[in-house]
This record gives structure tokens, sequence and C-alpha cells, in this order.
């Protein structure tokens, strides 16, 4: 069943993607990838070192943690065979992201008139469009995290040339200002969501932020109560890797 499901996905044509809104095919294995690469990552954490000790210099023997992606911002291969690299967690980001896009934004609001039945499918898919936004959040989270420590990791490598610290700080200030302000669009597009919410509350709040500082006329991050991670790439994309 995987097996057909899988091939009948892979048979459709790329050119309009308009299919996969309404593909439950599609909409299944790609929630199942989803669920497999944040595992993954969550993974992959265990074995990075933490941020604190990192910045801190708390004393971390970097030889205890050999690099886990290769340090390259080149757009990943197709080649499995070949490491993976810094890039296949910034194209993880954008990739998440885009997903997210494609999202219908979650609608509250009384039931209209339309029959009972209408209105229990359509609560059903809203429910089933939060779910897959959190497992993208969460996967989001994930790619973040560990893209902040590997990062940092090669940041404080002694044995790493100046010139290549320099080149790698504009290339992950660039891709994470991008990621953060492409997140910060989508959250006051179609609303933040929130671990804490159930199907019977509105699990989309008001993300406590602002779009836009007056002072420096740029879109920042004011707080996350439940985004952490991405205000912390907001503050390392503006201070740290500048």
């Amino acid at each position: 069943r995987r097996g057909a499901m899988v091939g009948n996905v892979l048979s459709m044509s790329s050119a309009d993607d308009s299919w996969i809104v309404s593909c439950p095919a599609y909409s299944e294995l790609q929630d199942g990838l989803v669920s497999i690469l944040t595992d993954c990552l969550a993974t992959l954490q265990l074995h990075s070192p933490q941020l604190d000790s990192l910045l801190l210099n708390e004393g971390v023997d970097l030889a205890e943690y050999p690099p886990l992606f290769t340090l390259s911002l080149t757009p990943p291969s197709v080649d499995f065979t070949l490491p993976p690299t810094l890039a296949t967690l910034t194209t993880t980001l954008s990739t998440g992201l885009a997903m997210m896009n494609r999202l219908e934004p979650h609608k509250v609001g009384t039931p209209s008139s339309s029959s009972s039945h209408s209105h229990s499918h359509s609560h059903s898919k809203s429910i089933a469009g939060v779910q897959r936004k959190w497992s993208l959040v969460s996967l989001l989270e994930r790619a973040t995290i560990l893209l902040l420590s590997q990062a940092t990791r090669y940041l404080v490598d002694p044995s790493l040339q100046s010139h290549d610290k320099q080149v790698l700080r504009k290339e992950l200030a660039n891709e994470l200002g991008n990621f953060t302000q492409g997140l910060l669009l989508n959250f006051a597009r179609k609303g933040a969501p929130s671990p804490g919410g159930t199907a019977g509350q509105n699990v989309f709040k008001t993300p406590s932020f602002t779009l836009h500082d007056s002072s420096s006329g740029k879109t920042s991050f004011l707080s996350f109560s439940d985004q952490g991670v991405f205000m912390l790439a907001d503050i390392f994309t503006k201070q740290f890797f500048k």
C-alpha cells in the first residue's frame, strides 16, 4: 500500500502543484516524512554541543563533538552518498516554511447555516491543518537549534581560519534573516500555533510580537511565548552572525 501511494504521488506532474492541497496520499506521505525528519534531527541534537556552553566558553571539548554537518552552505546535492552539510539544515528551514505557507489559515467563527455534516467535515479539516502546522513548527525548531549549535561550534573552533568564519557568519546571517522574516510574515497572516491548544479551543493565538520596529525600520521579534527558538535565531542573526 505504501509503495503504491509513493508511486502515485511521484507520478503526478510537478508543473502544477494545485493538486497538493487536495491529495490525501501526498499529505499522508508528507506528514510521515516530516515526522521521521523531526525524529532524526532530535537524535542528532543529542550529539551536538549545547549553545549556552559554547557561548559562555565553559570549556567544551570540541573533540568530543565532531561536526555532524560539513562546512558548506551551497545547495545540497541529491547524491545521498555525500555527507550532509549546513545547507541541508538551511534547506530544511526554507522548505518547511514553504510548506507552512501552503497551509490554509485557521479560521475561528460561529457555525454557519450549512448542514451539520458539512460543518463537521470543515471542522475536521481545520483540526488536521492545525496539527500539520504544529508538526512543521516542531521540525523547524529542531532544524534551527541544530543549525545554531553546529554553526557556533565551527565559529568557536580555533583551528578554523578567520576568513572561513567570516564567510560563514555572512552566509548564515543572510539565510537565517530570510527565514525569520518569512516566518514572521507567516505567523502574522495565518497565526502562530500553540502547543497548549486543544481541539475545542482556538489553538492559534495572536502572536505577541510586532511586525515593525519604528526605531530601526526593520521587522523584529519582540516576544515569543511558545516560539522562543525562533526569537533566538533572530538574535543570532542580528548580533552574533553579523
